[in-house]
């Protein structure tokens, strides 16, 4: 059994009351198929932020393939979407 963690990742823009999508991330915990499960919803949330980026040079901040100025940033939020548990049944 495998258990798996979907989160909905946005970004906070200072100059507008929308919040930009930037997508998705989906974390596996391997751990759990043998009932030790090593990942938290927390902790796999704290692993979606790991993702951000701040690029001095450029004054920006990147999430994958997104780039957002710094001026403009008023930081991520992560959101659990779901979550379920492979059974990986061999027939």
């Amino acid at each position: 059994m495998t258990k798996h963690f979907q989160f909905s990742v946005k970004a906070k823009l200072m100059d507008q009351a929308e919040m930009l999508d930037l997508g998705t991330l989906t974390l596996s915990d391997p751990a759990y198929s043998v009932n030790k499960s090593d990942l938290t919803e927390k902790e796999a949330a704290s692993a979606a932020l790991s993702e951000l980026k701040y690029i001095k040079a450029s004054n920006v901040y990147q999430w994958r393939s997104a780039i957002i100025p710094a001026a403009n940033f008023g930081g991520l939020i992560v959101q659990l979407v779901s979550s379920w548990i492979d059974l990986n049944l061999e027939s």
